[in-house]
């Protein structure tokens, strides 16, 4: 009887012992940590990991569940990305990061390493969920009122940036600086001069703005005033602005119209070949050939 009462409660505990076990490792399962990553529009961001290359013979990266990167016993990764995100990853040459530029709202998601080491064991994955946003870093300089005194203009500009804190700056042009802020002097005699503010929170978010600041005289005699406007693009930017909106859709849409035109011409001929009657296309026909009295009189014949 007290045997029997005692392997019960053995075997209860047994029981509860391995009912525990498995709950644990229920936990340890699915307790996976998601690192979250967030990302620019157009910028570059580089997912970690903690894998050396020679120690795992096979690994993945993926994109919500989409196998973008493998990699197999130390060759060459075979990039398997789609569509717009095609051609904007690389995998380090010496661990298994995945490195990701030009990023664009696709790449919105999880991603995810896995892989076999070289003793067979699958290595602990990887996971990091990629938020992509606009950036929301915009500069805009400000100008204190200047101090005029001695036909000398005091000026102070002010850099501010908009979106979450943390923008480092600095300046560039008449003078250069670190600081929010920056102060000069100016005289009528020197002319205008120019001022950048280039401001930056992360490596992906960066935007400047230029100004032309002059300390001018007046004609009645009093102090001079001074005139900040907004430095109009360089001839850098509008050439560049000309290729990236003009030039190269332009080239693009020739490139069209001569294929066509080649396509047009080789079924036009490919249709005659075949003993297609058909008068109308005469795609094959140059100019000078209305000098060739034979040719005129085999398309008078067509009509």
């Amino acid at each position: 009887m007290h045997r029997e009462m005692f392997q019960r409660r053995s075997l209860t505990v047994s029981s509860t012992r391995v009912l525990a076990l498995i709950l644990l490792q229920g936990v340890c399962v699915w307790s996976v940590k998601i690192h979250t990553v967030n990302a620019v529009l157009g910028g570059s961001v580089v997912l970690p990991s903690e894998h050396r290359r020679e120690d795992v013979k096979s690994a993945d990266w993926l994109i919500n569940n989409t196998i973008i990167v493998e990699y197999v016993n130390n060759n060459e990764p075979v990039y398997k990305a789609k569509g717009q995100i095609k051609g904007s990853f690389k995998m380090n040459s010496h661990n298994l990061s995945l490195a990701i530029s030009n990023i664009r709202q696709e790449h919105n998601g999880e991603f995810q390493l896995t892989g076999i080491d070289k003793r067979g064991t699958q290595i602990s994955t990887t996971t990091f969920k990629l938020l992509v946003h606009e950036s929301t870093l915009k500069v805009h300089i400000t100008q204190e009122p200047p101090v005029r005194l001695n036909n000398t203009c005091t000026i102070t500009l002010t850099c501010n940036a908009s979106g979450p804190p943390g923008a480092t700056f600095s300046w560039s042009g008449h003078r250069t600086g670190n600081d929010a802020s920056v102060q000069f002097s100016l005289k009528p005699e020197d002319g205008s001069v120019r001022m950048k503010c280039s401001a930056q929170r992360n490596p992906n978010e960066k935007d400047e703005q230029e100004v032309i600041i002059k300390c001018a005289n007046t004609t009645n005699g009093t102090a001079p005033i001074v005139v900040v406007t907004l430095a109009p693009p360089t001839d850098t930017d509008i050439l560049w602005w000309y290729v990236y909106h003009i030039a190269i859709p332009a080239a693009g849409g020739l490139c069209l119209l001569i294929l066509s035109i080649a396509v047009g011409v080789c079924y036009c001929k490919k249709k005659n070949a075949e003993g297609n009657e058909d008068n109308t296309c005469y795609a094959d026909i140059t100019i000078g050939r209305k000098d060739n009295p034979q040719l005129q009189g085999q398309l008078l014949d067509h009509t």
